[in-house]
């Protein structure tokens, strides 16, 4: 155990161990807020599409957004 606390005090103490927590929490945060946007982007996609398949009925053409999407939704 002292071993450990003479290795942590080596690389830099408490400061350093709070520094990399602070770290590892804003890159929590953004990680978090990246799935947000990630999540707006399908769901802004997937309204995009529902509109469009309701305006133009059989001549839109494309796959409908919920079958290429679904795998996202149920992963996140």
């Amino acid at each position: 155990m002292k071993q450990k606390v003479q290795q942590i005090k080596m690389n830099g103490g408490k400061e350093k161990l709070d520094m990399e927590a602070k770290i590892l929490k804003n890159n929590s945060e953004q990680a978090a807020n990246k799935f947000k946007e990630f999540k707006k982007s399908l769901a802004d996609e997937e309204q995009f599409d529902n509109t469009m398949r309701a305006k133009y009925g059989n001549k839109w053409k494309r796959q409908p957004s919920s079958l290429i999407n679904r795998g996202y939704y149920n992963e996140i």
